[in-house]
C-alpha cells in the first residue's frame, strides 16, 4: 500500500512520513512538487493507471503548481481518476476547501497535522481504493465471463444450423468456472453428433 506525500516544505514531508510510519504505513514516497509526482504518476505516459499508488497526501500551496491544480490534473486522466487524493493545508478559508474538494480531492487534513483528524481519514481513503480496485476486478471477470457466454452461444446458434468444430471452445472448456464447465459439456455433446 503506498502513499505518496507531496509536499515542497521537507520538514513537512518528514513529519508526515514520521507519523505514517508510527503507525505502520512504510510505504512511503516523498515528492517535493507537484512535477514530481506527476512523473512518479506517469501523468504524460498513454495509459497511465496509478498502479501501486493507494492514496497522495498533497499540500494545498505549493510553488510552481498549487495543489489545488495539481489535483485538477491527476483527476483529469482516466486511470488516476480513482486515487484518493487528501488536501493537507494550513488554510481555514472555505472557498478554498471547496475548490479543493471541486477539483476532485476526496477530503482535506489540516496543519498542524495530528494522528487524530490525519489517520482515520486516510483509513477511510485506503478502504475506498481497495473498493474501487475490488470493484474493477469484479469487471473485468464479468466482462471475460459475458464474452465466454458470447462464444456459447454463437457455437449453440452455429452447431443448431449445420456442422460445427467442437475445438473452438477448448480455450472456454479449460478455464475454470461454470461457463467452462458448459463449454466442456457442449464441447462433448458437439464432439458426439
Amino acid at each position: 500500500m503506498s502513499i505518496f506525500i507531496v509536499d515542497d516544505t521537507a520538514s513537512q514531508r518528514l513529519r508526515l512520513s514520521a507519523l505514517l510510519k508510527s503507525e505502520g504505513y512504510n510505504d512511503l514516497v516523498s515528492l517535493a512538487s507537484a512535477e514530481e509526482a506527476f512523473e512518479r504518476l506517469g501523468l504524460d505516459t498513454p495509459g497511465a493507471d496509478g498502479a501501486g499508488v493507494d492514496v497522495i497526501l498533497m499540500d494545498i500551496s505549493m510553488p510552481d503548481m498549487d495543489g489545488i491544480e495539481a489535483c485538477r490534473r491527476i483527476k483529469a486522466i482516466q486511470g488516476l481518476r480513482d486515487i484518493p487524493i487528501l488536501m493537507v493545508t494550513g488554510s481555514t478559508e472555505a472557498e478554498e476547501l471547496d475548490l479543493a474538494v471541486a477539483a476532485g480531492a476526496m477530503d482535506y487534513i489540516s496543519k498542524p497535522v495530528s494522528k487524530s483528524e490525519m489517520l482515520p481519514r486516510l483509513r477511510t481513503a485506503l478502504q475506498l481504493r481497495q473498493a474501487i480496485e475490488a470493484r474493477k476486478q469484479g469487471e473485468r471477470q464479468l466482462a471475460q465471463v459475458m464474452a465466454q457466454v458470447e462464444t456459447l452461444s454463437q457455437a449453440v446458434a452455429a452447431a443448431r444450423e449445420g456442422p460445427f468444430d467442437p475445438t473452438t471452445l477448448a480455450g472456454i472448456a479449460t478455464q475454470p468456472g461454470a461457463v467452462a464447465r458448459l463449454a466442456g459439456l457442449l464441447q462433448l455433446l458437439l464432439a458426439t453428433r
